[in-house]
């Protein structure tokens, strides 16, 4: 009993020099716990659904980076699903919900029907944290993303600063949150007097939106500046530019948003917003785990973090 009670962290009941010797002793005999019979007596896996949309890109590394390495830190395991347009989010919910997981981190593809899976959740009372995409249907769960509005005022700011009158704002069609960005930026530019602005929404695909990058040089009157609400877009009024024989920042002032890898790789290197990609996928776990453990509870939390500009060759006072 003393050395179950010890192995199971219950050593407030016995001496220090007792306590080691268990400890000692089942490391010189490479003992590890049996997870599975634990759970079977607590009724928890220590195990956590993590569904994400599927994709490659230092944005999404990071963001597991952030959830895998917390969940090991505090003993939990991630069990990872990838979602696709193409995916039952249902049944991938049913897989976790199989495998008996604690709880779930979800970013959810914003395009995906989500109503029936949060039904499932629900169902099943299972702690939940949504990330980085907002759904109207899981206002009654924990939310951890970025303050994608403060972004978007931010842009505005800088770009006012620098004298720019004329704008220009691309998004993805989607609705979210690179539109809640570019939104956000048009009503903060539009506060202005003598300000023009433009917005554009264009699909995933890089053609469509090289094509409205395009359209939002080719418009009248030409934007001096373009706030993209992500770095891949920032990346396609690039080849625009180039296309029609602009200068960036001469001619064309760009800003985008995520501080890829990319973003200081390109020529000129790419004025954009770094979001704390890692911290978001902590946060995450901690309030999942909290929900469960009992030291979160109450209402909802939404937590927003800051993003942070980095100022690079991409932007100069209008001309």
């Amino acid at each position: 009993m003393t050395v179950s009670r010890v192995l199971n962290g219950k050593t407030g009941l016995h001496r220090r020099e007792t306590v080691a010797r268990v400890v000692r002793t089942a490391r010189e005999l490479g003992y590890r716990p049996n997870l599975l019979a634990r759970s079977m007596q607590s009724g928890r896996t220590r195990t956590i659904g993590f569904l994400h949309q599927a994709g490659a890109g230092a944005w999404t590394a990071e963001l597991q980076l952030g959830v895998h390495d917390e969940l090991v830190r505090r003993g939990y395991l991630p069990i990872t699903l990838l979602l696709s347009r193409d995916t039952s989010v249902s049944e991938h919910v049913n897989h976790l919900l199989d495998r008996r997981v604690d709880g779930i981190v979800l970013r959810p593809l914003p395009t995906a029907p989500s109503v029936e899976c949060l039904a499932l959740m629900r169902r099943h009372d299972l702690p939940v944290v949504t990330i980085d995409t907002e759904l109207p249907e899981a206002a009654d769960y924990d939310f951890v993303g970025t303050d994608d509005d403060l972004g978007g005022r931010l842009a505005a700011k800088h770009l006012l600063g620098l004298r720019h009158r004329r704008f220009g704002a691309l998004c993805y069609d989607e609705g979210g949150a690179t539109a809640r960005r570019c939104r956000s930026f048009e009503r903060s530019v539009s506060k202005h007097p003598g300000v023009h602005v433009a917005r554009v929404e264009v699909s995933l695909s890089d053609l469509i939106a090289s094509r409205g990058a395009l359209r939002l040089l080719r418009s009248k009157p030409r934007p001096t500046a373009i706030f993209a609400g992500a770095d891949r877009l920032a990346w396609t009024v690039y080849r625009a530019a180039a296309q029609l024989g602009l200068r960036i920042p001469e001619d064309l002032s760009v800003v985008g948003f995520a501080d890829l890898e990319y973003a200081r790789m390109l020529t000129p290197a790419l004025t954009t917003f770094r979001q704390n990609t890692q911290d978001i996928g902590r946060e995450a776990v901690r309030m999942v785990l909290g929900r469960i453990e009992g030291t979160l509870k109450g209402k909802p939390r939404r937590v927003l973090l800051k993003p942070e500009i980095v100022p690079r060759a991409s932007t100069c006072p209008a001309r």
